[in-house]
Parts: structure tokens; C-alpha cells; sequence
């Protein structure tokens, strides 16, 4: 059971899978990972396995991701799997340039949250003025992204009658 913010990734990736794996069922959840768990049901199949691959648990504060693994704990009953596949600690002269990178990828990819506030909440956002930066947390022991103004000013964002 795929779970995703994005009803349209979804759509896609159940496609994608239906292509490759005729014969799967795939029930896909629109929302958070922790909005989605009060959604599982119980299963008349003998046993189910939840996934939670890639490097989503990063993105959890500890207590974050503490609260969220016991709600999978909750979830889970008499014969149920857990996989939990998580990243290796990676060092900093590794992880900021991959961050950093030369391309500008994953700058575009951060910068491009600026030009959807501003279309989804009339925003005033001049992305130009802003710059992605990739620090490397030596006491959490993880990347941290920032979008740094690189001058002052006043932003809008008037759908929501907001000013900072």
C-alpha cells in the first residue's frame, strides 16, 4: 500500500507497477506517513509487511520519528513484518557536495517550494534574492537544507493574509 502527499504520484507509480507486476492490488493512501497509519485496516491475509524505505526517517525530528515508530508498532499485529531500510552514516565531505551539487539539481528542487508558495498562495517571492545551502549537522549527523535570503525583505503571501 503505497502512501504519498501526491495523488497524482500515486496514480503514476501504481501504473508503473501494474505494468510490471500485473497481477499485484494496489491500494494507494494520499497523505502523510502518520495520517495514513490511522487508515490501515485489518487484513484477512494471514500476515502484512510495511515498508518504510529510502530516507524519509531523516526527515523526523527523534522524537519525531520515536512517536511514529510506535504508531507502527500499534499498527502492526500477530504476524505482521516490519522492514525499516535506512541510509548508512555517510561522512561530510561526502554528503555536502551531493548536496551542493555543481548542477544545481537539488538547489532548483528547494528554490522551487519559493515559486509554489507564491502561485499557490499569492506569494511574493523573488526566488532570485534566495540560495540553497547543504550543511552537514556533525551532532545530528545530517544534512540540513536552507534557503538563505541574500537580502532584506518583505514577503506576502496574501491567500493567507500573512506578512513576514
Amino acid at each position: 500500500m503505497p502512501i504519498d502527499v501526491s495523488a497524482g504520484i500515486l496514480k503514476e507509480s501504481a501504473i508503473q507497477l501494474k505494468q510490471d507486476y500485473n497481477s499485484l492490488e494496489i491500494k494507494g493512501l494520499v497523505g502523510t506517513y502518520e495520517q495514513a497509519l490511522t487508515q490501515l485496516k485489518p487484513s484477512a491475509w494471514p500476515a502484512r509487511m510495511i515498508f518504510f524505505l529510502g530516507s524519509s526517517i531523516g526527515n523526523f525530528s527523534e522524537a519525531g520519528y520515536d512517536n511514529f515508530l510506535n504508531k507502527i508498532a500499534q499498527v502492526l499485529e500477530n504476524g505482521d513484518y516490519f522492514l525499516l531500510g535506512i541510509d548508512l552514516q555517510k561522512p561530510k565531505s561526502t554528503l555536502e557536495p551531493a548536496y551542493n551539487d555543481s548542477q544545481g539539481i537539488t538547489a532548483a528542487f528547494n528554490l522551487n517550494m519559493l515559486t509554489h508558495l507564491n502561485n499557490k498562495f499569492g506569494g511574493n517571492f523573488d526566488v532570485n534574492n534566495f540560495k540553497h545551502q547543504a550543511i552537514y549537522n556533525e551532532e545530528r549527523k545530517q544534512i540540513e537544507m536552507y534557503l538563505l535570503s541574500e537580502r532584506e525583505q518583505e514577503i506576502s503571501l496574501e491567500k493567507l493574509d500573512l506578512k513576514v
